[in-house]
Formats: C-alpha cells, sequence, structure tokens
C-alpha cells in the first residue's frame, strides 16, 4: 500500500540493534487464533529462518524465549514487571505504545516477515458473506477509501486523538457480528469511552455502510476468536496471516476462509522499557 511505504521510509529512522540479554531475550507475544503456543516453539526450531527474528544485532536473534499473552494489557504488566524483556507488535502498534507512554521505546524494528490483515469467515457457512466482504473491499479499494483510512489511522500513531466510530443503522436489515480483539491500537481498539475506535473498526463500518447491513462489535481475547466464530458468536473475525512461506499459517485457524487482504505489512517491532 503506498501510504505505508511512507511509514516505512520513516521507521528508517527508528533502526537500531537490539541490546543483547545474558540469557537471551524473554520475547512476549499475542497468542494467535490458529496455534497453540507448543505448536509456534516448535515451529520456531524446526523453521528458525522463517519463526527467529532477523534484527541488526545477530546476538538477539538466539537464545529467544516467547511467553504468549492473551491480551496486550498483560503482557504490558509483564514487562513491566520484568517477566519478559521486549514485546514484539506490527510497527504502527509499537508508535503508538510508545506515543501515548514515554517509559516506553522501539528498541529494534524486523523486516523478515511480511503480514497481511483480512476477515475470517466459517468455511461451511460464510462464504456469501465473504464474497459480499470482497465485493465492498474491491470498490473500496478501487475509489481510495482503504488508503484513506490508513492515511488517516495509521500514519502518526498515537500522536492524533481518534474519535470513535460511526456506525450507520439499516432498521430492516441484518445485523453481522463481528470479533475484534481491541488489543492492536491504532488498528483496532476500545477508548476509554468504552466504544470501538481504529483502523479496522472504521474499515468494518465502511463495509457495512457499503452493503447496508448492520454490525455489532465483539471484543474478545486474541486466542478466542476461532471460538467465536465455530460457536456461532460471531459471523467475522478479525486476522492477520504471515506471508513469506506458503506454509506459514501463523493466523489462519482451520476451517476458516479470508477476504481478500486490505492491509499489507512488513515491518515488525520490539518495544522494551526505557
Amino acid at each position: 500500500m503506498k501510504n505505508f511505504s511512507m511509514l516505512i521510509v520513516l521507521s528508517s529512522l527508528l533502526l537500531r540493534s537490539c541490546p543483547a540479554y545474558a540469557d537471551g531475550v524473554k520475547l512476549g507475544m499475542l497468542q494467535n487464533s490458529a496455534m497453540t503456543e507448543e505448536g509456534f516453539l516448535t515451529r520456531a526450531k524446526t523453521q528458525p529462518t522463517i519463526w527467529t527474528w532477523k534484527v541488526l544485532d545477530t546476538k538477539h536473534s538466539t537464545g529467544v524465549s516467547y511467553h504468549f499473552y492473551e491480551d496486550l494489557i498483560s503482557m504490558l504488566m509483564a514487562l513491566n514487571s520484568g517477566k519478559i524483556d521486549e514485546l514484539e507488535l506490527p510497527k504502527a502498534c509499537a508508535e503508538y505504545v510508545i506515543n501515548t507512554n514515554p517509559d516506553y521505546e522501539i528498541c529494534c524494528v524486523s523486516c523478515s516477515r511480511g503480514a497481511t490483515f483480512s476477515f475470517g469467515f466459517l468455511e461451511d457457512k460464510g462464504r456469501e458473506l465473504q464474497k459480499k466482504f470482497d465485493y465492498a473491499l474491491s470498490l473500496m479499494r478501487k475509489d481510495g477509501t482503504i488508503d484513506a483510512l490508513q492515511l488517516k489511522y495509521l500514519r502518526s500513531p498515537g500522536k492524533i486523538e481518534i474519535d470513535p466510530v460511526k456506525f450507520d443503522s439499516f432498521p430492516e436489515a441484518e445485523t453481522i457480528k463481528i470479533a475484534l480483539t481491541g488489543d492492536l491500537p491504532p488498528i483496532d481498539f476500545v477508548g476509554t469511552d468504552g466504544k470501538p475506535k481504529g483502523f479496522n473498526v472504521a474499515m468494518i463500518a465502511e463495509i457495512a455502510r457499503r452493503l447496508k447491513i448492520n454490525v455489532e462489535i465483539l471484543n474478545v481475547t486474541t486466542g478466542s476468536r476461532t471460538q467465536a466464530l465455530t460457536s456461532g458468536r460471531a459471523n467475522v473475525i478479525f486476522c492477520y496471516r504471515l506471508i513469506d512461506g506458503a506454509e506459514v499459517q501463523y493466523d489462519a485457524p482451520e476451517g476458516v476462509i479470508f477476504s481478500q487482504p486490505f492491509y499489507y505489512f512488513d515491518i515488525f517491532a520490539h518495544v522494551k522499557k526505557k
């Protein structure tokens, strides 16, 4: 995406080596929806070129221990208490964290893994809804709406106050329930007023307007998105998938099909306490 390319250029200003830790870095990560912690650790050992961080300081890419958390708040608490040394987030989220809290800083970035954002649907029940979402996303891509929303929400994360997203109401239309974690500001999060905000939420509101459907946002933990979908609590979930190898299915649960990707990024960042 051309707007995110501007962030990639700006990110060069933040590039620096990760510090070396005597016992290796303890890295906090958000739990994904497709793989258990044990499964991730197995892949980290068997596919090091995919799962090991590639950063400027080669010492940092050895001796990494992964620690998984259900939400960002728990991960930040672990960072503050010293249970982990650093945490991993998409770069836009890492920038939001440091721009809204002076106690944190970005200590390194990685460009080794590309990722896409998509919406997920049940394979056996969600194909028609998937087609509708893809239709709306195609229109939004062609008329520049997706680029405009990226510019608004992701250009300077945390430096501009983000207003709650307004949803139109269609009295006689169906209501679609979409599960979001609210753990990826400014991509999606819940404000202090309890209302959903961010890029994904704005994307959903625009899709709903174009399809003339009503939307209910469900806040769930990262690891429970698939259960929300398979249990019928939600019709749609948000997923992001690593794309540097066809065999990599980081956030792609079995039995789930995906919309067109609507956002691409290839920079992750580590956040640590100053």
